[in-house]
Parts: structure tokens; C-alpha cells; sequence
């Protein structure tokens, strides 16, 4: 895939879930990658966020982008974790994959202030 082809496939409403070492139970999410480069997302398990971190509730502040493409085809780029009034922290978006002919997103969340502690996605397209 091309770095354009991969942001034009990011575009849309997911439905799927996540792990990390610390959470081995995945956690239900849908995430909306708007055009603009904006996200929402919103966790369906209770007590649980999206991503992780920040909050789960709608802000301008919420941006994405990918930037680079991995020998491999791979996407990469950021995203920035909204924590309310108005703060905001830049985390990494690493390998992010298209599969199943664009129904399917994996990647990789790197809350980047941690150390580089990552969160495995699988998302299907809703």
C-alpha cells in the first residue's frame, strides 16, 4: 500500500478491542477516523477507555495522523490523547495494517510518555 492509499483506508467507523500487557482481558472499543484528522472513540467495556488513557469524551484536540510507510507497507504516524481542559499528550501510532481487502485494521498504540508500552488493536470495519 501507498502512504495515500493507507489514509484514505483509516477513514471510517471501527468496531473491535484491545490488549496491552497490563490489561490481558481485551478491552471493546469503536473508534471513527474522520477525513479532517480527527478521531472519536468510546470504550464498550465499562470502567475501561478507548485507548487507555485520556478520556473517552468528543474534542477538536483529538487529531491523527500517518506520516510513513515501513519498508514492509506498514503505516505509521501519531495521535494525541485528549485529557480534558484543554490537555493533550502525542502518543505513536506504529503498524498499522489493512487486511481482509480494508475491512480489518490492526495497530499498534504507543502512549510514547510511557516507555514505549504498547497496545495491540484489531478493528473491523463497521
Amino acid at each position: 500500500q501507498t502512504l495515500a492509499q493507507a489514509r484514505a483506508s483509516i477513514v471510517g467507523r471501527w468496531q473491535g478491542s484491545w490488549t496491552a500487557n497490563y490489561q490481558q482481558v481485551p478491552v471493546g472499543l469503536t473508534l471513527s477516523f474522520e477525513a479532517s484528522g480527527t478521531y472519536t472513540a468510546r470504550a464498550a467495556t465499562p470502567g475501561t477507555l478507548a485507548l487507555g488513557y485520556g478520556v473517552d469524551g468528543d474534542s477538536p484536540l483529538k487529531q491523527y495522523t500517518l506520516d510513513n510507510l515501513k519498508a514492509n507497507g506498514d503505516a505509521t504516524g501519531f495521535i494525541t490523547i485528549y485529557w480534558g481542559n484543554p490537555s493533550t499528550t502525542q502518543g505513536e501510532l506504529d503498524s498499522v495494517r489493512f487486511c481482509d481487502g480494508g475491512r480489518r485494521m490492526d495497530f499498534v498504540f504507543y502512549p510514547a510518555w510511557l516507555s514505549r508500552n504498547p497496545h495491540w488493536y484489531r478493528l473491523t470495519r463497521m
